[in-house]
């Protein structure tokens, strides 16, 4: 049996993962095919921007090449990753450190546009995490998950995925891989919206990345408010 305590901090800070993002995630071009089709339509200069699960901010990167003028917002539930983001990034970028995930952290950000990009399929809370975001983004959402014509699964002990990319059998860096059946994530999306919404999705079947292999389609949505 693994463990079922997760210490998120703990799991997103190992050194492994932090020195992944400082070399990939950080343009536009690092970009996968389904988000750019995405984000593509949310480049607006003048606009807000929160990144859920930000990481190193690298996604303020990707804004920086396309647009002038943009605010952006990070926050992430690992404290290194945030110090880190600030030292990487503009100074007129802010950064909040929300060690038990965004659902509870009492911020009451509002922004144009919300970001959930490579982490609501690791995260046991991203029912709740999806739903804020959905309700604190004034334009649209951009977010991912993981998808199978079988079975959810978000048990740890059956679907997992470790941060620590040198030693797959650290424990305390293990995270469920949670892989939502097709039409129990379709009805998750419908659920959000609302009159004058719009939802588009694109996604591909290939290997998850986590400990037993099983084909899964990567599934990018967005949703935008009219």
């Amino acid at each position: 049996m693994i463990k079922k305590n997760i210490n998120l901090d703990q799991a997103w800070s190992d050194p492994s993962i932090l020195e992944f993002y400082k070399k990939n995630r950080n343009s536009y071009e690092s970009l996968y095919e389904s988000e750019r089709i995405f984000v593509d339509r949310m480049l607006k200069e003048h606009s807000s921007y929160l990144d859920l699960g930000c990481a190193l901010g690298g996604f303020a990167s990707v804004l920086k090449q396309k647009l002038s003028q943009f605010q952006y917002t990070g926050v992430d539930v690992s404290e290194k990753m945030i110090r880190q983001a600030l030292l990487l990034n503009d100074s007129c970028h802010d950064f909040f450190h929300c060690p038990e995930g965004i659902a509870k952290s009492g911020l009451g950000i509002v922004s144009d546009y919300v970001i959930c990009l490579g982490f609501l399929h690791l995260h046991k809370q991203w029912r709740e995490t999806l739903r804020w975001a959905f309700d604190h983004a004034e334009k649209g959402i951009l977010f991912d998950l993981r998808e199978s014509h079988l079975d959810t699964i978000e048990d740890i002990n059956h679907s997992n995925f470790n941060t620590n990319f040198n030693s797959l059998n650290k424990e305390e860096c293990l995270l469920p891989y949670n892989i939502i059946n097709c039409q129990e994530s379709s009805e998750i999306v419908d659920d959000l919206l609302s009159a004058g919404c719009k939802a588009y999705q694109y996604g591909y079947l290939q290997e998850g990345r986590n400990n037993n292999g099983i084909k899964v389609w990567m599934k990018t949505y967005f949703i935008e408010k009219i």
